[in-house]
């Protein structure tokens, strides 16, 4: 699959499920690297989203929202748009499926540009992100 220019993949796992599309609602984890590998230990920060209650409150794994595993994944329940994704983030999910997995790495202009998020995330830093849609 050819993504946005800048969006370079690295490693991909089709999915079985049911394409993602924008404006929809779905069960993410993704985990944030920087280009010498460092985890990101403060993923929300980096992530925009808006979390929708009701849309939790139906999800069997509503218990594992908002949460980072010991390997640095952040899993939480979002709508897919640019209200909640900066431009990379979303041309890394474009053709992704339910059970997908992704891993791309995104320019800093696609990313964080020049402001970074301070104390997490350099300015003009690319970024390594891997994605798993969950539902």
């Amino acid at each position: 699959m050819e993504l946005q220019k800048d969006v370079k993949l690295i490693d991909e796992i089709i999915g079985d499920g049911v394409a993602i599309e924008q404006g929809e609602y779905h069960l993410l984890a993704i985990r944030i690297s920087l280009n010498k590998g460092e985890v990101v230990k403060e993923p929300k920060r980096c992530v925009g989203y808006t979390l929708d209650r009701d849309v939790l409150s139906n999800l069997s794994h509503s218990k594992e929202n908002t949460k980072v595993d010991n390997e640095g994944y952040y899993s939480f329940c979002v709508r897919i748009d640019r209200e909640n994704f900066k431009g990379g983030y979303l041309y890394a999910m474009k053709g992704m499926k339910v059970g997908g997995y992704r891993k791309v790495v995104i320019g800093p202009h696609l990313a964080h540009r020049a402001e970074g998020v301070p104390g997490v995330i350099p300015p003009n830093a690319k970024i390594t992100i891997e994605i798993k849609i969950i539902r």
